[in-house]
């Protein structure tokens, strides 16, 4: 079951993080066309956000691992199967998490509308 639970994660991660993707890689755009200042914008342009995805290093032993033979039996459709129950579950605590992150990051975006925004985005 571990190996059908990871594959109905990845199956539902991967379609959105494509999205995800494409907003990291042009950050410093949309930051100044929001307004932001163009100095600031650049420099977290060029910040690498690093992704440290859990499933990756659980694929990786799951599949490599000799005490999880059993577990993966390599991919297969039965994830599709029943979707929406992990659906269920995943996009109320995926919101949850996002919420969290949001509330800060919103907090840094109207702190580079302040006066002197290198000063209060930096105390951030």
């Amino acid at each position: 079951m571990v190996g059908i639970h990871l594959q109905r994660a990845m199956v539902v991660a991967l379609p959105v993080s494509v999205p995800i993707a494409l907003i990291w890689s042009n950050k410093g755009q949309i930051l100044v066309s929001v307004g932001q200042d163009r100095e600031i914008s650049m420099e977290a342009s060029r910040a690498i956000c690093p992704i440290y995805d859990p499933q990756h290093f659980f694929l990786c032993y799951v599949i490599l691992s000799s005490s999880c033979k059993n577990t993966w039996t390599g991919f297969s459709s039965e994830p599709f199967h029943k979707i929406l129950n992990f659906l269920k579950l995943a996009i109320p605590s995926a919101a949850m998490v996002c919420l969290e992150i949001w509330t800060f990051e919103l907090v840094v975006l109207l702190s580079g509308f302040l006066p002197n925004p290198k000063l209060e985005t930096s105390a951030l």
